[in-house]
């Protein structure tokens, strides 16, 4: 009954770390390193604070080293027996981290460079242990975000001048960057507060130098669910729309002027764009240089 109850909440763990990835535009990677890892780790940080409480030393150490050992070797090594496993490439740095700190541990129980004594982990060194933690986790998010919204902000810029109607799709997997790229692209213009269309479909902006409407198909049961919510009225000359999931819409939504492809898990992203008219290719041009 137990190990039952524990897959199920294991499942419950990966829907939701799957759809707080899609709500926030952050890779999935990033969510398994961050809040899936803490979630997954909790029981061993409970035995470890209880050890330590009870003063039972060897029991911390033994557990963490224990744990660390079972998950290099079977949870990523049985998963691969049933599946092989895809390792991208871009995470070489969190590779590199996880070394890193371990070799820190090492350190730290073989020196009281930051303790009394050795073979003694201090409240000082477990505090510099968290605080590499957490600036890694910190870099981790704010560089995906930035490099995204940085090429929305150029190509937001270049799109200030159009007149006629502009339409931008948006490509790529869960938690690719869709999202951040349109919010990036829409506070531009100088709208602050940016919600995702995940559940309305759209959600529009419009000011005195811009008319935007930024849609999301992803929910969609049948494109032509769009015809109630008014999207031909998104076709008037200076209006752009900005179109998540297009492949859903397809033969209700508007040809697309460019279509941007979001990809990549770890620590990179990449954007490819592809230009379908006169006005897409001078605004990529633009954008681009």
């Amino acid at each position: 009954m137990s190990l039952i109850l524990l897959l199920v909440c294991a499942q419950f763990i990966v829907f939701s770390g799957k759809n707080i990835a899609i709500y926030f535009q952050v890779p999935e990677l990033i969510i398994g390193l961050t809040l899936i890892a803490l979630g997954t780790s909790i029981p061993e940080l409970a035995v470890a604070i209880t050890s330590a409480i009870k003063k039972q030393h060897e029991m911390v150490v033994g557990n963490i080293i224990g744990s660390n050992i079972f998950n290099t070797v079977a949870v990523l090594a049985i998963p691969g027996l049933i599946s092989p496993v895809r390792v991208q490439e871009e995470i070489t740095t969190d590779y590199i981290t996880m070394l890193g700190l371990t070799i820190l541990l090492y350190l730290f129980f073989l020196t009281d460079f930051f303790s009394d004594k050795k073979d003694t982990m201090s409240r000082l060194e477990g505090f510099v242990l968290i605080m590499i933690l957490s600036i890694y986790i910190l870099e981790l998010i704010v560089k995906n975000l930035n490099e995204t919204r940085a090429f929305a902000g150029r190509l937001a810029h270049c799109c200030t001048s159009l007149q006629s109607t502009f339409v931008i799709y948006l490509i790529g997997e869960l938690g690719a960057g869709k999202t951040a790229l349109a919010q990036g692209f829409i506070q531009y213009f100088g709208f602050e507060r940016v919600k995702s269309p995940t559940y309305s479909l759209v959600e529009s902006y419009q000011n005195d130098t811009i008319n935007i409407h930024h849609m999301d198909c992803y929910r969609l049961n049948e494109p032509e669910e769009l015809e109630y919510i008014g999207i031909r009225d998104y076709l008037s000359p200076g209006h752009l729309q900005l179109i998540e999931w297009p492949e859903l819409g397809k033969g209700v939504i508007a040809e697309a002027d460019i279509s941007i492809t979001l990809s990549g898990d770890g620590n990179q992203r990449k954007i490819d764009v592809q230009t379908h008219t006169v006005a897409g290719n001078q605004v990529i041009r633009c954008a681009t240089t």
